[in-house]
């Protein structure tokens, strides 16, 4: 009797987790979350960017550093046309629910893919990661 209580509340524990890491509402709230990055990154808003993110993305880099990474990228690229999600990955862990998402997207002056991971808390996503591929970032 006890073994399948433990049982069945490993098992309840497991949909619990499931649940909060739907990757069908995972993506679209990262697809939100970029839409307001974004946002930021076209208006030059770095510093929000980079205050808003969690303490695990402020401790890789510095805010000047963020900064110059963010104005290259909105000087030698432009302002964002489109970015479409082309994949979503979640991860459950003991240090919390994660979301990475990769988009491909256009700017004005180039493309790039662009990757975002995300911790998600309590219906919100808070940025833990950010990296850009793309030539004319390189090259210009």
């Amino acid at each position: 009797m006890i073994r399948n209580l433990t049982l069945a509340g490993a098992l309840l524990a497991l949909l619990f987790l499931v649940a909060c890491t739907n990757p069908l509402k995972a993506g679209q709230m990262s697809d939100s979350s970029v839409v307001n990055f974004h946002h930021q990154l076209d208006q030059a808003q770095y510093h929000d960017i980079y205050a808003n993110a969690s303490p695990e993305f402020q401790n890789a880099s510095s805010e000047k550093d963020m900064t110059e990474l963010f104005t290259a990228i909105h000087t030698k690229l432009g302002s964002v046309a489109s970015a479409n999600r082309t994949n979503v990955f979640v991860n459950a862990t003991t240090r919390g629910n994660f979301v990475r998402t990769t988009y491909d997207t256009t700017f004005a002056q180039g493309k790039g893919v662009e990757t975002f991971t995300w911790l998600l808390n309590n219906d919100q996503l808070a940025l833990v990661g950010y990296h850009i591929e793309s030539r004319e970032l390189l090259v210009k």
